[in-house]
């Protein structure tokens, strides 16, 4: 991990190496639009105002860039979306949710960055 692999995120006993795979999404998606910023800079930022803190849409219009969210989709309409996304050579970052009912993403919850298929 880079150099902020020590830095508190989230409380005692959470780092950006264990926790931060939002602020890291984020961080990657504006570094690919050439704004120098790093993942405890994002996490720190959204710290600051806690309800931002696990929303990358404030996090990344914070640093300049308009996001859009799609929530409650089935599979297919997500993909669908998806492929538009990319189609347009837009980024996406994804939240793959803990309360997906049969797992398919992951059971913790994780945010990645796609770019695409």
């Amino acid at each position: 991990m880079g150099p902020y692999k020590g830095n508190r995120y989230r409380g005692e006993g959470h780092t950006i190496a264990s926790d931060g795979c939002g602020p890291t999404s984020v961080t990657n998606l504006l570094t690919g639009y050439g704004i120098d910023v790093t993942p405890d800079a994002v996490a720190g930022w959204a710290q600051e105002d806690i309800a931002h803190r696990d929303n990358p849409i404030p996090q990344l219009e914070h640093f300049g860039v308009e996001a859009e969210a799609f929530t409650g989709l089935t599979r297919e309409e997500y993909a669908d979306k998806l492929i538009e996304a990319f189609d347009e050579g837009k980024p996406v970052i994804a939240l793959m949710p803990p309360e997906s009912p049969d797992g398919f993403w992951t059971v913790n919850g994780h945010y990645a960055l796609l770019l695409g298929i």
